[in-house]
């Protein structure tokens, strides 16, 4: 009964150290559950089969993390594996845990639920490049889309998790993001406001965020791919 008098910080910080200070983290999780520290602090995790797979899971995810040429900061290894941790439960299940707790809600929370909710998008983009649904330049755009989608997430914890449960299909995604500069000029509009008036004449105002929204749009369903596209796509639409 002591563990319920422990402050919410003490018990995360615990967790905390089980996540990111030991090879196989399984090993401290199983021996909080033998001294009933796991159902007093994380019964979301309690039923056996989800239990099983946290383990499985939060293991899998410390090789990982480890891997040097991941190049994971350590905010971003306790990302992965607070994600981890919480793998095999949906989001909304996942919520009482993340309110107990005292993890950051921006720079923790909020990136595990993130990467969780965007977990299968390397997997998915894979199969469709390698089945010749997706082009290379369509496959690009779509890569280039998923980092967006993911936001602060950073794109490397989004692939550290996705290969805990689809492990060797990360690779693609990564060699595609680093030669094409996905996470820096991919990330950037086509055009900008300044582009609008300098080259179409335009007054600031609605008609500059309406044609920048116009082109991203474009630019998502894979019609235009440069800033030369684009000029040439708002020509058209002004004619």
């Amino acid at each position: 009964g002591m563990i319920s008098h422990l402050k919410a910080e003490r018990v995360t910080g615990e967790i905390e150290k089980l996540l990111t200070k030991g090879i196989v983290p399984s090993a401290g999780f199983a021996f909080g559950k033998r001294i009933g520290a796991m159902e007093a602090t994380l019964p979301e995790l309690a039923d056996e089969a989800v239990w099983n797979a946290v383990l499985s899971s939060i293991d899998a995810a410390a090789a990982i993390v480890r891997d040097k040429e991941r190049g994971l900061s350590e905010t971003q290894k306790l990302q992965a594996m607070v994600a981890a941790m919480v793998l095999p439960l949906d989001v909304l299940s996942a919520e009482p845990l993340f309110r107990r707790l005292t993890f950051s809600k921006t720079d923790v929370v909020g990136v595990a639920t993130t990467v969780l909710a965007n977990r299968s998008e390397p997997s998915r983009l894979q199969g469709a490049k390698l089945s010749g649904e997706l082009t290379e330049r369509a496959y690009q755009n779509e890569v280039r889309k998923a980092v967006r989608a993911v936001g602060k997430a950073n794109w490397r914890v989004l692939l550290a998790v996705a290969e805990i449960e689809h492990p060797g299909t990360t690779e693609l995604f990564e060699r595609t993001v680093v030669e094409h500069t996905i996470d820096t000029l991919g990330m950037k509009r086509l055009l900008e406001g300044k582009d609008l008036m300098e080259i179409f004449g335009m007054r600031p105002g609605r008609q500059i965020g309406e044609t920048i929204a116009l082109v991203e749009a474009a630019r998502d369903a894979d019609t235009i791919l440069t800033k030369d596209d684009a000029i040439a796509f708002v020509r058209d639409l002004m004619k």
